[in-house]
């Protein structure tokens, strides 16, 4: 399969996102530059590096029309596409992305067809440095040892001319950095699989770096490795996914921190199952500081405030929402592979802390094993996450009998707990 995908049974042309999670979307972050990368015969080359704006903008006057067949979610339609392609990530669901962009890329200025896409976030870009060595531009020298840092929060501090990061509001480009660490990548030999392993693995397995083609087999090389890890509920049983955007918009969501818990009543007789999501949003800004960074807003709202839409995907029907102990109203539509999605809008203010509850009922398979695909958004800062099923009291059979468990930072993980004694 490897082969294939570098070119050995044809040219191949790929699209590289780059997200930036100071901005979360769905996928981690809002799309800050992107490359078309080209593979013949093994060889892999950077043909164009660029801006969302140089795909489409606002200013446009030939923006297409979405194809009718892309069969997308209304939440990434309603973030306007062909308007703001910074958006191109506002779908947890990678394949999904590739459809956006395989059905608008071609239709770009000097856009051509597409045979898969891929993403990436600073985490994954610091990875890259790792096998190319620092990348120097601008009079700044970038290094695996300081590119998240830079890429989520100094880039968008302007310059005081001699090198050094000051409060304010600018955005720096990131361009020369990708274009040269990119052509670094493609023009030296190839890293050894397991160099490239030991540089790309942990960003891989927590999504900070994802591939997704139609070239090969669905359950191929792609998600033995864990590049491709689409966001789809196993047949039977449950699904979870938090996911939050930014609604300023803005660069806040440096300082976002998340804790979630996933708290499970299930009758293994008859599948019924209620379930809590408890997720704790926490902004570390401050009220002071540089204006594009922590504000930015279009909206009239403090500075230093975080608005977050916070959405919960699941198969389950929402039955209940509070946040701080008060009841609030929900939104609900379909999602991808038949989730749904439950959002509601926070506002953090600069230090504040808020606590979102979501109740849902619904129905899994009956037998004695519950089995939950839980997503992790690759965001800047980890989550700590928690599943406590509760199966009519039973003892766990992993030996956990409190029926807690910790979820790491894998961007999916299949999780199934089995009851014993029945």
């Amino acid at each position: 399969e490897l082969p294939g995908i570098l070119g050995a049974d044809g040219p191949r042309r790929y699209l590289l996102l780059l997200g930036s999670p100071s901005e979360a979307r769905d996928l981690g972050g809002h799309i800050g530059n992107w490359a078309e990368l080209t593979a013949v015969d093994g060889k892999l080359d950077v043909a164009r590096v660029g801006e969302p704006y140089e795909l489409f903008s606002p200013a446009s006057a030939d923006r297409p029309e979405l194809s009718s067949d892309l069969d997308l979610p209304a939440s990434l339609v309603e973030m306007d596409p062909t308007r703001f392609p910074q958006n191109w990530g506002a779908s947890p669901d990678l394949a999904t992305v590739g459809r956006l962009a395989a059905d608008l890329y071609p239709r770009t200025p000097g856009g051509a067809p597409i045979d898969g896409v891929l993403y990436a976030d600073p985490t994954a870009f610091a990875a890259l440095l790792e096998v190319t060595g620092p990348i120097e531009a601008d009079g700044f020298m970038m290094t695996a040892d300081n590119a998240v840092q830079f890429l989520t929060v100094d880039q968008f501090q302007p310059s005081a001319g001699d090198g050094t990061q000051q409060p304010g509001g600018d955005e720096r480009s990131v361009t020369p950095f990708v274009r040269s660490a990119l052509e670094r990548f493609t023009d030296s030999p190839h890293p050894s699989p397991s160099q490239l392993a030991n540089a790309f693995g942990g960003a891989i397995s927590a999504g900070h770096l994802q591939f997704a083609t139609s070239t090969v087999p669905p359950r191929g090389l792609l998600r033995l490795t864990g590049l491709d890890q689409p966001i789809a509920r196993e047949q039977g049983g449950d699904f979870v996914a938090v996911v939050t955007r930014n609604a300023n918009p803005s660069k806040i969501d440096s300082f976002l921190h998340r804790t979630i818990d996933y708290f499970v009543e299930w009758d293994a007789a008859s599948g019924a199952t209620r379930s809590r999501v408890v997720v704790t949003l926490r902004n570390d800004a401050s009220g002071s500081g540089a204006s594009g960074l922590v504000n930015g807003a279009a909206v009239a709202i403090p500075l230093g405030t975080n608005r977050t839409e916070l959405s919960i995907l699941s198969p389950f029907d929402a039955v209940g929402a509070m946040v701080d102990g008060v009841p609030v109203g929900v939104g609900t539509r379909e999602d991808v592979h038949g989730l749904s999605r439950h959002s509601l809008v926070v506002d953090l203010a600069p230090g504040g802390e808020q606590t979102v509850i979501l109740d849902l009922e619904g129905r899994v398979e009956r037998g004695p094993a519950y089995r939950l695909g839980w997503y992790n958004q690759p965001l800047p800062n980890e989550d700590d996450s928690r599943v406590i099923i509760d199966p009519d009291g039973a003892k766990l059979s992993n030996g956990i009998e409190s029926g807690s468990i910790l979820v790491g930072p894998k961007r999916v993980e299949d999780l199934t707990f089995g009851i014993e004694g029945r």
